[in-house]
């Protein structure tokens, strides 16, 4: 064997040790994303739960207040209430990959109530910090 087809040799012994070892690291980084990925959805999809079942326990009290009550104030708190477990039942129905599809839907339908909604929200969530 030359000298010139034994270092061929050994550069594509070297090329596909980098490239197996490349594939192996290429694999496990794959597979903590996937995990990772698995946990966030996980998480979020408890966030919906709780958040579900906050807004079943605000719709009752709103309810509990108005009980025996009439006039507009009730008839207001009645369909807040109503609201609120209208949302509770979609939250619990769909997943979090559901919810954000269905939101890109929505902003792509309607991109100024979007993007009005989206003001309001952090004008709130920026007093609510404060």
């Amino acid at each position: 064997m030359t000298e010139t087809s034994r270092t061929s040799t050994q550069e594509r012994e070297s090329s596909d040790s980098r490239n197996e070892t490349f594939g192996k690291v290429s694999e496990t980084l794959s597979d903590a994303k996937s995990g990772v990925q698995d946990r966030v959805v996980s998480g979020a999809d408890a966030g919906l739960d709780k958040t579900a079942d906050g807004l079943e326990s605000a719709a009752e009290k709103l309810r509990s207040r108005t009980d025996g009550e009439d006039g507009v104030k009730s008839a207001v708190q009645g369909k807040a209430a109503d609201a609120m477990e209208k949302t509770a039942g979609y939250l619990k129905e769909h997943d979090s990959k559901e919810l954000m599809h269905d939101l890109e839907e929505f902003v792509k339908a309607h991109p100024i109530q979007a993007a009005v909604g989206a003001l309001a929200a952090g004008y709130v969530i920026g007093k609510i910090a404060r």
